[in-house]
């Protein structure tokens, strides 16, 4: 029987670390095999503009236009 990993990768906006302008660091979230690993991916974003249910920016948020955004 093959022992077959999946991962799953998710962004996160960390809204527990306010920083001095008043946005939230973007955090990468991976996940193998129940192993979590989270990076900093040196993106802020303004916490109102961050989207929870789809784990992503709002479309008209202007600072964050260059994240993928689903």
């Amino acid at each position: 029987m093959k022992n077959q990993q999946f991962f799953n990768a998710t962004f996160i906006a960390r809204k527990a670390r306010v920083l001095r302008n008043g946005e939230v660091p973007i955090i990468l979230r991976i996940t193998i095999a129940g192993q979590r690993a989270e990076l900093n991916i040196n993106r802020t974003v303004n916490p109102d503009m961050w989207l929870r249910q789809r784990v992503c920016p709002k479309a008209k948020a202007e600072p964050t236009s260059n994240l993928p955004i689903s």
